[in-house]
Order: structure tokens, then sequence, then C-alpha cells
């Protein structure tokens, strides 16, 4: 897999975002939105919203502009050998048409590493960059198999939450706080609180408390920083003995036992 070009974070003024290419171009486009613009493809147009990303196939005609409003994205240009080609139409990602992400920031960071290692040019940038590729297309791939299998993918509000849990998923650390998530989501708090049990089967505060635990485990391995700066400074906790019952009620450990077993095991 190569890059021909590639940038993250990008803002287009809603007054200068057009491109009209009826011929395509020699390489694929992907588009990762985080605000709104439209697509034209096949004779559809298409309004890519934020968390969608778009993939151009090689060669097809291309035109896309601004909905009223800057754009902010990620984007690449890159190229596939006709065996990586049939890998990615078998594993049943779609070109020309939007693709919904459950966990757009995780794509956004791979375009960010991916961007990161191109623009470094050292001698094991382009295997690296083949290995983040293969990664970033596997995880797509598995995002288009879930929703195809998801019972709930079509419904209303299912995909601001499985945003919302990934969100939590990654940044445990944050001051979440279930009034302002479902404040966020425009619902009530018991609104909020059945759907997400409805969805993942399990509760928000539940989830809270396990991503919490699991980047905690993580920094325990990772450092030899003392367990109050890690409860309260890196995990997101006011209390480090509150912190210590929830870690040892979900690992059987408390912390400590647990940085000393699997540090001894490493």
């Amino acid at each position: 897999m190569y890059i021909k070009y590639i940038h993250y974070q990008t803002l287009d003024r809603k007054d200068k975002y057009y491109y009209n290419r009826p011929n395509g171009l020699d390489e694929y486009v992907l588009i990762l939105a985080h605000t709104e613009a439209y697509f034209v493809s096949h004779d559809i147009r298409y309004l890519l919203k934020n968390h969608q990303l778009f993939i151009y196939d090689k060669h097809q005609p291309q035109l896309f502009y601004s909905a009223g409003q800057d754009f902010l994205h990620d984007w690449m240009h890159f190229d596939l050998t006709s065996e990586e080609r049939e890998r990615v139409i078998a594993s049943g990602i779609p070109f020309g048409v939007p693709i919904t992400l459950s966990n757009s920031v995780l794509f956004s960071d791979y375009i960010k590493m991916l961007s990161f290692v191109y623009n470094q040019n050292q001698p094991n940038s382009n295997a690296v960059i083949s290995g983040l590729m293969n990664c970033f297309f596997m995880n797509l791939a598995d995002e288009v198999h879930f929703k195809e299998e998801s019972p709930y993918v079509q419904t209303v509000h299912y995909h601001t939450l499985q945003q919302v849990r990934n969100n939590i998923r990654n940044f445990p650390y944050r001051n979440w706080t279930l009034e302002e998530i479902a404040k966020d989501c425009h619902m009530s708090k018991t609104w909020f609180q059945n759907l997400y049990r409805k969805y993942f089967d399990t509760t928000f505060q539940a989830d809270l408390i396990l991503f919490r635990v699991e980047y905690a485990k993580k920094i325990l391995l990772q450092s030899d920083e003392k367990l109050d700066y890690i409860a309260m400074s890196v995990c997101g906790y006011h209390n480090t003995a509150h912190f210590i019952r929830q870690f040892k009620a979900i690992t059987g450990f408390t912390p400590s036992q647990y940085r000393k077993q699997y540090n001894r095991q490493s």
C-alpha cells in the first residue's frame, strides 16, 4: 500500500471547497469528515456527515464541494496493488458511498499516525505505512460487517450513543458525567440510560468504570507513578480509595498487587 498525499485535520473554507475531476485520478481518494460536505458518485449526491468516510475508486469521476460551512476533514490519496485491491473488495469495503463509523476517533488517529510517519520519511517509513494501512482497512472491514449484523444500526440514536461510548473508551480520564452527556445528546438522563443499556447491554457508569480500570492497568505497568497520581491525575478519579475499590472489584487485585503480579511476569 502506497500513500501519495495525506493530511490530518484539514480545514477548507466553505467558499473555496470545490473539486471537480471528471476523469478521476490514477489513485484512490479517501475522506474522513468531521463536518459536512456534498459528495457525488455515480450521479448520486450524498451529504457526507461527521463520523462518515468516503472512498473514491481509482479513475472514478469525482465531484465534491461545500455544504454551506467550512469543511474539517482528514484525507489521503493512496494506491493499492491488484492483490491488495482484491482483498479490500473481498472484505466488503465499498467505494463511492458514505461509510458511517462507530469509532471515527480510531480512524482519525490512524490517519494522524500515517501522516506523521509519511512526513518523517525514515528508512522504515514505507514498511510502517504499509502495516498501518493494513490495520486501517482491517478495522474498516470490521466496521462494515458489524453494521450489517447490528440489529440497532438503523435506529435514530444508535450512532450517537456508539460515538459517546467510543469517546469514553478513548478518553476515560475526562470528567464524564451522565448529566452533561445526556444534555449533549439532547436526551433526558432516563432516556439516555435506557437506550445505552438497550444498545450495549450495560450501563454508562459500568462502562466508565471498566474503561478507566483498563486504562489504569496500562499505566500501572508502563510507569512507576504513585497510586494517588494515577487515580486522580491520570484516570479521572477524585478519590484514591474509590479507585482502589473499583479496580479490585473488576480485576481481583488492588492496583499495587496488580502492578507487582504482572511486572513480575513481563
